[in-house]
């Protein structure tokens, strides 16, 4: 080693206070002296071959302990983590963490976005689009409010009918067929308890959503009417919610919500024993009421209400499904009526649509109803003009014919010693009630096949054949079914 090496060292321990000690280059105490050593020394090794000396690296030790400089010298730092920035607007195939962007479209169409525009400012929202380009368009809706675009209008302040009635509003406004909207509306004014209706949109809890079904049930809702109040606080959600009425769903959430339903439903079933779920023969207009119906109905449809209402009584069919019968939907001869169609309520006269759950079926006609359905069929047919055909023809100057009927058919009940209650769908029930109801209660007790009365004083077994393709065996009335 070099003189001059050896007495840098031997200085270097003098000033330590330790004379005579062994230099350990191992020791920490002596680590940091090391790159000292090592650049002095590199000048001594050899002899330069250059006027300046090559650099070489610094050696890299570690820093004795307690001492910071190893967080920066001691060890190499780490580069920065590497982050995606968030998409200015966001596609369906983009995955960006919830939050990040204004609105995001899913997979099914679904949108999740903030009403003010800015990420993360308010409650986050669902928008359910029926296709990619109307979700997408909704977005870029959303995610323009946040560059300066007027934000959603809200009414999370206003009372919960005023909800109600915008939701109305929307739907006569998009063209909904007016059974649906009145029927909301009819459910809303009978059963919405006035608390609830004068409730803010915002504050409508649990408490309020029991209160509705608590007072249906001591006020006599069925399980009929129960289920339709669900239904229309169901539909009024949905809108206030896309609406700027409801910041999130209401009244609690939904298990809460359904075991309020069904404690109430099992509270109507016992208040009311068997009439909870069914209508019985006892409930429904009898004979004489209904020919009193029929004399109200031709008051206001001369020619034909008498004939609809007894038509409807012997066939079981709704009040559109009959305005869309022909002549050649009825088989006098087979006791049949072939319901394939109902009127539209939605355009004018004629036109027609499938019927309810869009399923044609085949009603049964009792034979009491043959004479009426043979004169129907004769009218239609000597009837001259674009009528022809038609069991059921509008009045003069009259377009909206599904409508008109709807309306005489409640003016007639109105007018006549019926039921508050009672409406021209009722000669359905009375149909049913009729048909299966043993004689000894007023009954028909009818035979599946001749679809005249059987004479049996008990309802036919429960495993009785009811179609024409079933095998043939003898009934109670003594006729056999036809063969296939």
């Amino acid at each position: 080693m070099p003189a001059e090496l050896l007495r840098i060292i031997e200085r270097h321990t003098r000033q330590r206070g330790v004379p005579g000690a062994i230099w350990n280059p191992h020791t920490a105490q002596h680590a940091c002296f090391i790159n000292t050593i090592i650049r002095a020394g590199s000048s001594f090794d050899r002899t330069p071959t250059r006027t300046t000396p090559r650099p070489r690296p610094p050696l890299h030790l570690p820093a004795p302990l307690g001492d910071a400089s190893h967080r920066q010298g001691g060890q190499r730092p780490r580069p920065p983590r590497r982050t995606r920035a968030a998409p200015v607007r966001c596609g369906m195939s983009e995955r960006t963490p919830r939050g990040a962007v204004p609105a995001r479209v899913d997979k099914n169409n679904r949108v999740a976005f903030y009403p003010s525009g800015l990420a993360g400012v308010g409650s986050r929202r669902y928008h359910r689009a029926s296709s990619a380009v109307e979700a997408e368009s909704f977005a870029d809706g959303i995610i323009s409010l946040g560059r300066g675009g007027r934000p959603l209008e809200t009414h999370y302040t206003e009372p919960a009918f005023m909800a109600m009635k915008a939701f109305l509003t929307h739907l006569q406004n998009t063209g909904q067929p007016r059974g649906t909207w009145a029927q909301y509306r009819s459910n809303w004014n009978c059963w919405m308890p006035k608390e609830v209706a004068l409730a803010r949109c915002c504050d409508l809890y649990e408490l309020h959503w029991a209160s509705v079904f608590t007072a249906a049930v001591e006020n006599g809702a069925s399980v009929g009417t129960l289920s339709a109040i669900t239904r229309t606080l169901g539909a009024l959600m949905t809108f206030g919610m896309h609406h700027g009425y409801f910041q999130s769903e209401p009244f609690g959430p939904t298990r809460m919500r359904r075991d309020v339903v069904r404690a109430a439903k099992q509270a109507a079933i016992g208040r009311d024993g068997d009439n909870a779920t069914g209508i019985t023969i006892d409930l429904c207009p009898h004979a004489d009421e209904i020919s009193e119906y029929a004399d109200a109905l031709e008051m206001v449809y001369p020619g034909y209400g008498r004939r609809l209402v007894l038509l409807a009584f012997r066939c079981g069919a709704r009040i559109m499904e009959l305005a869309a019968l022909r002549d050649d939907d009825l088989d006098p001869d087979q006791l049949t009526v072939a319901i394939g169609a109902q009127l539209d309520r939605n355009r004018p006269w004629p036109a027609t649509r499938l019927p309810k759950n869009h399923k044609p079926r085949v009603a049964d006609l009792w034979g009491i109803g043959e004479d009426n359905a043979r004169s129907l069929i004769a009218d239609a047919r000597n009837r001259p003009g674009p009528h022809a055909g038609w069991l059921f023809p509008p009045l003069p100057g009259v377009t909206n014919w599904a409508d008109k009927l709807s309306h005489l058919a409640t003016d007639a009940a109105r007018a006549c010693s019926w039921k508050d209650t009672w409406t021209f769908h009722w000669t359905r029930h009375s149909y049913a009630a009729y048909s299966l109801a043993p004689t000894t209660r007023g009954g028909y007790c009818l035979c599946m096949w001749c679809r005249h009365p059987s004479g049996m004083p008990t309802p036919p077994p429960p495993n009785a054949p009811t179609s024409r393709s079933s095998p043939a065996t003898p009934t109670s009335c003594g006729c056999s079914p036809p063969g296939p």
